[in-house]
């Protein structure tokens, strides 16, 4: 078994070559949330503009203090999209109870996720009923739920683009209809078109459309990192550009949470408190 826990800060080497190849900074997972897809590796000057890509299958071992592979046969993609990591997500269960927030999820040898750690309890894997970005639901009751599929709605239209089919249709239309005269009338009818007062142009009716409204979205708040007050740095924690925000070992303070907030270093803070 691995925890998230356990494997970010861990440092990854390549036996062919002796080759240090970055820092576990993140996990990153499937769609369907059941299992790890690779690891997000900081190169050796801990560049956050992007992340290295190390698939999990390329993994031989994370016993030991270091994730081990056996070789780099080609250069890492670089990853800058959304990890899909669900830790420090808002927790309910299916009667909309909120149960804490996701600290730690343990893994099986294959990287399956086997169970997720909130706050003090631990839900297996197979009880997560559904999941977004911003909120992760469990069904603690013991009975199956069978959720429907959500349908794949039409894209809907901006105000602009209605108004602008509803536009072109009434030209189309209208040349369709309008009866074809000699060139000597038609020039004739553009001249009193131009000659009209803005006010008869001002009277053409417009097509408007209603706006929908959305419902907003129900609030659980910012994050609350609070719970990391008192714990301890199992490694340093740096900036971007390589300041010290806290050392190994350090007591995590709210000055400390604050400084890892303003430098987006919250969820390895996180991860790399004990």
């Amino acid at each position: 078994m691995y925890k998230l826990s356990d494997i970010v800060s861990k440092q990854v080497i390549a036996l062919s070559g002796a080759r240090l190849v970055g820092t576990v900074a993140n996990v990153r997972f499937s769609p369907s949330l059941k299992k790890a897809d690779s690891l997000l590796l900081l190169d050796n000057e801990e560049n956050d503009d992007g992340y290295l890509c190390l698939p999990v299958k390329m993994i031989t071992t994370m016993k030991e203090d270091s994730v081990v592979i056996r070789s780099v046969s080609r250069p890492l993609t670089v990853f800058r999209g959304n990890a899909a990591n669900p830790v420090n997500l808002p927790c309910c269960n299916q009667d909309g109870k909120i149960l804490g927030r996701i600290c730690d999820i343990e893994f099986t040898e294959d990287f399956s996720v086997e169970s997720f750690a909130v706050s003090e309890k631990t839900y297996p894997a197979d009880t997560l009923l559904s999941y977004s970005d911003c909120l992760v639901i469990f069904n603690d009751s013991g009975k199956e739920i069978k959720l429907p599929k959500p349908k794949a709605r039409k894209p809907k239209l901006s105000d602009a683009a209605v108004k602008a089919t509803i536009t072109s249709y009434a030209a189309e239309k209208k040349e369709h209809t309008e009866p074809k005269n000699d060139i000597a009338n038609q020039e004739q009818s553009e001249e009193e078109a131009t000659r009209q007062p803005q006010s008869a142009q001002s009277d053409k009716p417009t097509v408007t459309t209603p706006t929908a409204v959305p419902s907003p979205a129900p609030d659980f708040g910012a994050p609350d990192f609070s719970f990391l007050l008192g714990k301890r740095l199992i490694r340093a924690l740096c900036t971007s550009d390589g300041r010290l925000i806290a050392a190994e070992n350090d007591v995590i303070t709210s000055d400390v949470i604050s400084q890892a907030a303003k430098e987006n270093k919250l969820v390895q803070l996180a991860l790399r408190a004990i």
